[in-house]
């Protein structure tokens, strides 16, 4: 934790639900982050109409990240907001 001109560097809180919030004031590497994908932990699922048919209009690719120089696979954002935009979020 660290404060740079009143501003945080990160903050991290413990809520009342027993859950835990970090909140970063920039860029944030990790070696893991945790994505949970159980059905009890989600509200208001829809199904998503022709999923097949839109994850398909979408390449998979190997790359290495400019920041880093370190190789990688995926898909390209740009791609997937146009197949499924509700799989792309903005920071």
């Amino acid at each position: 934790v660290g404060v740079d001109g009143g501003a945080y560097m990160f903050y991290a809180q413990k809520n009342t639900d027993n859950t835990y919030m970090l909140s970063v004031n920039g860029a944030c590497h990790a070696t893991a982050f945790n994505q949970h994908s159980d059905r009890d932990l989600k509200d208001n699922i829809q199904v998503i109409d022709n999923a097949t048919d839109r994850i398909r209009k979408m390449n998979g690719y190997t790359y290495t990240l400019k920041e880093n120089g370190m190789p990688y696979a995926g898909v390209i954002a740009q791609e997937a907001l146009e197949a499924i935009p509700e799989v792309v979020g903005s920071a």
